[in-house]
């Protein structure tokens, strides 16, 4: 019974120092937190008072694209994939469409998905880079409203 007891009493001195260690680790960290917090201030108060150079930001350069591949979505599921000249109209897409569609071959009206735009026979006659095509979209065919 006395072993059981000096064994209990040596395991709370133990927990003791281990949390006192504990705290003295955790003091610590907190003043180099501190002090590494008020040189970086130190360091941009005196950086504030050298005048630095402005850096010139560099545009974004706008690429620009001579081809535009369509995926065109057929009424039975399939798909068409074909890259166009950023030049071509929608007048030899639809060519495209009806030389190369596996459906059932009913009239059709082309749309996209987003930005939902539903194409009308007015813009048949603008470039696919006009019509915001470019590089890439989908086209849908849907039934005419």
């Amino acid at each position: 019974m006395y072993h059981l007891k000096q064994l209990l009493y040596m395991c709370e001195v133990d927990i003791t120092l281990i949390r006192e260690r504990v705290k003295e680790q955790i003091a610590k960290d907190k003043a180099e937190r501190e002090a590494a917090l008020k040189k970086e201030k130190e360091q941009s108060s005196a950086g504030a008072t050298q005048q630095r150079p402005p850096q010139l930001a560099t545009p974004a350069v706008k690429k620009e694209y001579d081809t535009c591949r369509l995926q065109i979505r057929l009424f039975g599921g399939g798909a068409l994939t074909h890259t166009f000249k950023a030049t071509d109209t929608l007048v030899d897409v639809n060519r495209h469409i009806l030389m190369n569609r596996t459906d059932d071959g009913s009239p059709y009206c082309l749309v996209t998905s987003f930005p939902k735009k539903v194409f009308q026979p007015a813009d048949m006659d603008k470039s696919l880079k006009e019509l915001g095509l470019v590089p890439s979209s989908v086209l849908i065919l849907s039934k005419p409203q």
